[in-house]
């Protein structure tokens, strides 16, 4: 089903950006004939329209009169016939300029009003995010790296390209060049052209020395947690940490694709009409928000809303407890409580429940209680292994809720759509 969206949204777009170009070189001569006629009747049709009022009587009949004559001859007229009118059209036809009304002049206001338009829609109602990183994993994805067998990896280039425009994936695959180590420290990125980041990840031989600089599809952030994930994989397959990333000549280091993270379409009007809702994933500013005395990196992150004012939350075995306000007893949040926090506690299909963080402000330990205090709400992320939440950097206030994503516009995956929270 997927694929089907894939194919139809892209042959959507090519009519939209080429369409008009296909039709001039693929149509035969007699259907170009008549859709020219068209789009000149529609040209005289739109200039009568906007200068009318400042035409003369005479200019404004002969353009109506030669719209006319273009309209019938559409209808009946010989190939010859249309041919000689629309050469008359575009080299005889007297039709006066107007510098106010010139193409330059009315492309700018065009132009100024969509961009008018575009902010006001953002900021009022509906606003463009990306999820930057793992924390809502699996429900929404971040920036990450998937390892793919040889069989996965597309060898034609048509169907790089194909999945690099409609699945983000840009492919890769890196073979250890010696006997040796592939080290964190000196990951650096590389000058790159806009939406195409390069890094270099540095291999050493067993003496230590830099044997070679290995590309990698990502910025240095990106390259580094490609790197991790494939230090936990081996860590867990050789039974060592110390070895993980030590490799033989010619071994395969990773192979696979980077994919961009989800972005979404965050609905701001959620808010106007209504309370926030347990369970709810919500986006928020982060402006001014601290952890260890250090601002968070970003301006906006996207967690789901698991506390309101006056709950009091505690975390054991991995199961989050809730005891709302003048209520006696803990109850969890379980798939009574919203569908989402059913599939966080199944521990299944990637959800592993809901952890406490030692090194964290909130929720430190098992049976640890925390009382959100009023107007104020409590978030996590649904990988609250990997998530920088309110378990470090406290409470927020509603003010910071800006709304709640409604749809995945791209890339197209298993999450396009409306129903990403609702598998």
């Amino acid at each position: 089903m997927t694929f089907f969206w894939c194919i139809l949204i892209d042959l959507v777009l090519l009519w939209f950006f080429c369409g008009n170009w296909l039709l001039d070189y693929l149509l035969p001569r007699k259907l170009q004939l008549r859709r020219q006629l068209r789009m000149a009747a529609k040209n005289l049709r739109h200039r009568l329209r906007r200068d009318g009022d400042l035409l003369t009587q005479a200019q404004f009949q002969e353009l109506s009169d030669y719209r006319e004559k273009l309209l019938e001859a559409r209808a009946s007229g010989t190939p010859e016939a249309q041919e000689k009118l629309l050469k008359h059209y575009s080299t005889s036809l007297s039709m006066p300029f107007f510098p106010h009304h010139g193409r330059i002049g009315t492309n700018l206001e065009v132009l100024v009003v969509s961009i008018g338009v575009a902010f006001a829609i953002r900021s009022l109602f509906i606003g463009p995010f990306r999820i930057p990183t793992g924390s809502m994993q699996p429900t929404l994805f971040g920036i990450h790296y998937v390892a793919l067998a040889d069989e996965e990896i597309p060898r034609s280039r048509l169907a790089a390209v194909f999945d690099r425009l409609n699945h983000s994936r840009r492919y890769f695959r890196l073979v250890a060049p010696a006997n040796g180590m592939a080290l964190f420290k000196g990951i650096a990125s590389e000058p790159s052209k806009p939406l195409n980041p390069w890094s270099t990840l540095p291999y050493y031989d067993l003496a230590g020395q830099l044997t070679a600089k290995l590309l990698v599809p990502a910025t240095a952030d990106n390259a580094a947690k490609l790197l991790y994930d494939v230090y936990q994989r081996r860590a867990k397959e050789k039974n060592s940490e110390s070895t993980a990333l030590h490799f033989q000549k010619g071994e395969t280091i990773a192979q696979g694709a980077m994919e961009s993270g989800d972005s979404l379409f965050v609905n701001r009007l959620s808010l106007c009409f209504g309370d926030p809702v347990r369970g709810d994933i919500m986006v928020f500013s982060t402006r001014d928000l601290t952890y260890n005395d250090k601002p968070l990196a970003g301006d906006f992150y996207v967690k789901r809303l698991v506390g309101l004012p006056g709950d009091t939350l505690k975390i054991v075995d991995r199961t989050l407890y809730v005891r709302p306000q003048g209520e006696a007893e803990f109850f969890p949040l379980d798939g009574t409580v919203s569908k989402a926090f059913g599939r966080i506690h199944s521990m299944q299909n990637g959800y592993a429940g809901h952890s406490v963080q030692p090194s964290g402000t909130y929720l430190k330990q098992d049976g640890e209680e925390y009382t959100v205090p009023e107007e104020m709400f409590f978030l996590m992320g649904d990988n609250t292994d990997n998530s920088l939440d309110c378990r470090f950097f406290g409470p927020i206030s509603r003010q910071r809720l800006l709304g709640s994503p409604c749809l995945v516009w791209w890339p197209f995956s298993e999450r396009f759509g409306v129903s990403f929270d609702k598998r």
